[in-house]
């Protein structure tokens, strides 16, 4: 059993290889290429998906390993969730290795495990040493996910946490110098994988009703929830696509309309962040949760803010959808948005 902590972004092909380029700067203790075969097994009714647990079998360097991946938590890009793994000698799934392991519902079907997807990509890694004592492993995966007759395909930069603490982790990244076509992604590839599988889309939520639930949340941990929300709304968004919103007025009013709550939101109740620093630096006693990440914190949101405002009087004048939407992604997927939301999650893990 491991108990992976990693963050992960969705990056264009220029971003990749401008981060291949740049990792040459870093320490680096090894490095490599590697070609992953997995796929992934459920039961006809989705037993594992509706667990939120994803059973792969991953095919590396002809050593097969079946892993079994439990329900943990995300915030924003960074997961956290236990693994269990068993080597196996054929590319054939095995539930009773893992039962051995761990306690599989008593509710398991009977029926047999059917393959749902699979991911294949091409990895390059390093192992980089930050400091005396914090070891990051960073994986860029260049591939393709498929299910069927559908496909999509893979650009990620991974980076795992192998020693050390999660706060050098995302002090490290947050160090980076990432511009454009960039955006830490709570989404995986199995949620990719599996939305391929049922030949659908995500349903578009009400975020009307989203955002009335989080107004009246009165707790100590509201930037908390303001901060998933952001994440949840952000992830939907870019599930569903531009096509989503390109042929429809009103979806791309509500959308944007959105986004221009949740930053006017930050904006206005910026006590909330410097309240949380204050804490963090109280029970953590470290040294870089300071003033400057608040200010950095405050002036993109104010930035956020005026950028959406620049979009939604533009639209409302050009009525041209796309334009609108395609401002929108391009400002969800710069080098500043991923910082702020890097130092969000410093103050809220």
């Amino acid at each position: 059993m491991t108990n992976e902590i990693e963050v992960k972004l969705v990056l264009s092909e220029e971003a990749a290889n401008f981060f291949s380029q740049e990792i040459s700067a870093f320490k680096i203790l090894s490095k490599g290429n590697i070609f992953l075969e997995n796929t992934y097994y459920d039961t006809q009714d989705l037993f594992f998906a509706h667990n939120k647990m994803g059973f792969r079998i991953r095919k590396e360097n002809q050593i097969i390993t079946q892993t079994l991946k439990t329900n943990g938590e995300i915030l924003g890009g960074l997961h956290s969730r236990l693994e269990y793994n068993v080597t196996l000698s054929e590319f054939k799934p095995n539930l009773d290795k893992i039962k051995d392991i761990y306690p599989l519902h008593e509710n398991l079907p009977k029926s047999p495990l059917i393959a749902v997807f699979s991911t294949d990509f091409n990895r390059d890694f390093w192992l980089v040493e930050v400091g005396s004592d914090t070891e990051i492993e960073i994986a860029l995966d260049k591939g393709k996910i498929t299910s069927r007759e559908l496909a999509q395909s893979i650009c990620e930069l991974e980076f795992e946490l192998k020693k050390g603490n999660v706060e050098s982790l995302l002090y490290f990244i947050r160090n980076l110098n990432f511009e454009n076509g960039v955006r830490l992604s709570a989404t995986s590839k199995a949620k990719y994988g599996y939305l391929l599988f049922r030949g659908t889309n995500l349903d578009n939520q009400d975020w009307l009703d989203n955002w009335r639930y989080f107004l009246a949340i009165d707790e100590p941990s509201k930037l908390y929830h303001l901060f998933q929300f952001e994440q949840n709304l952000i992830e939907e968004t870019f599930i569903l696509g531009k096509s989503f919103f390109y042929d429809d007025f009103i979806r791309t009013i509500e959308r944007i309309g959105m986004f221009f709550n949740l930053f006017h939101f930050y904006v206005t109740n910026d006590n909330l962040i410097k309240d949380e620093l204050f804490e963090q630096q109280k029970k953590k006693n470290i040294s870089y949760l300071d003033q400057l990440i608040f200010v950095n914190i405050i002036e993109t949101n104010q930035y956020l803010l005026t950028e959406i405002q620049e979009i939604i009087s533009q639209h409302s004048k050009t009525k041209n959808n796309q334009l609108a939407i395609d401002k929108l992604f391009t400002l969800l997927e710069t080098g500043r948005f991923v910082k702020r939301q890097l130092d969000l999650i410093l103050l809220t893990v």
